[in-house]
This record gives structure tokens, sequence and C-alpha cells, in this order.
């Protein structure tokens, strides 16, 4: 294999000792969802700290006070978000260190307890193994909630590419129009490739140049 790639980056001293450059390829937004009857696409409304308590299972009615309070005017179902109907990732996933660093820098409830990692122990719900049997198990199940990838960009200009191994972060940044949960995807390479990958190693840095 002539490079990788991981949503979360390795520090310079990992980067040293495995002898391997890092450079950001590609963008990744995550964005939650929900299957909600008679709620269209992009109405409802939640915060950082709705969206935390959804899945820490605080939230147990779609109709809560405090979910209806944030989408005044909007009918929001009587159905049950728990025990099952939030939905997560089965093992480590990068999708989940992206939306759990979120909800760690908006919910203290959230830093103190599950906290921001790829591999999470999730106080409620049901795991589905990849965004595509997530987003299935949603869309199957009337009051389910989960979390997948989407394209985004807005929040590139914004990030600090100097640091070493340009590990920046830009998760929660304070930029107008930034959606609120996104990272990069690095990819990873040999900094000293044997003599057989040299060029093969030079046609991947083409290829992305």
């Amino acid at each position: 294999m002539d490079f990788g790639g991981t949503d979360t980056p390795k520090r310079p001293g990992m980067l040293r000792e495995q002898h391997l450059i890092q450079f950001p390829s590609v963008l990744g937004a995550v964005v939650p969802y929900a299957n909600l009857p008679g709620v269209q696409p992009n109405q409802l409304k939640l915060t950082g700290e709705l969206l935390a308590d959804l899945f820490l299972g605080k939230i147990t009615k779609w109709n809560d006070k405090r979910l209806a309070a944030e989408n005044a005017g909007l009918r929001l179902p009587d159905l049950p978000v728990l025990p099952v109907l939030p939905v997560h990732r089965t093992g480590s996933s990068g999708t989940t260190f992206i939306l759990t660093t979120y909800l760690a820098r908006v919910s203290d409830a959230w830093r103190d307890g599950p906290r921001a990692s790829s591999t999470v122990q999730w106080p409620a719900g049901q795991s589905a193994d990849g965004n595509s049997a997530m987003a299935e198990r949603v869309k199957s199940t009337p009051g389910a909630v989960g979390y997948t990838e989407a394209s985004f960009a807005k929040a590139a200009e914004a990030g600090d590419w100097s640091a070493p191994g340009f590990v920046t972060d830009m998760t929660d940044l304070d930029v107008a129009g930034a959606w609120l949960i996104v990272a990069p995807t690095f990819a990873l390479m040999p900094s000293n490739p044997a003599a057989k990958k040299v060029a093969a190693s030079r046609n991947t840095m083409k290829f992305f140049d």
C-alpha cells in the first residue's frame, strides 16, 4: 500500500517514530439526522447540548419541552427516543471521533462521561456497522436519530495549517457560516520509503498535488 488515511491525526512524535509524513487531503463534516414523521429535512433545530443529551439518553421523547422550545412552530411527533433509537457506529470510527469531539466541547456531561474518542461506551441506543447500515436503520425506524459524514468545506479557510504534521483543530470553530462538526482526513505516507517504493511514493505525491 502506498498511502493510508485517518480522521484522527497522529502527533509529531508518533510520526517520527513510525517514519511517516502526514497532510490533510479532504474535509469531512458530520451531520446528525433523524426519522421524524411530519418533520421535513432541515426543519429540526438542535443545539449542541440537546444533541449530546439525545445520545446521553437524557431526552426520552421527541416532543420534550426543551426540543419544543428550540423548535417553536414545529409540530414534533409524540415518539420515544429511548431505549433503543439513538443509533451509533460499531467499533472504531473516525466519524464517531469527530462527532464526540464536538459533543465534548459543548456538553460538560459528555466531556465527563463518554468523552471524545473513536471508540465510545455509548450510554444509550443501538449500534450499526458503518454509515450505510446506520442510515438504513434510521430510515426504517420512526423516531431514530443517528449521524453520518457529509461534504462541507466552509471551515477550510479558517483552519491553522501551520502546525507540525498539519494537526489543526477545526471542530466548533467560531466562524460565521461554518459547520461546527468538521475535521480533515489526513493522508499518511512513509517519510523514507524503501528503494523499490520510491517511484510509487513519488507518483502518489504527484497525485495528491
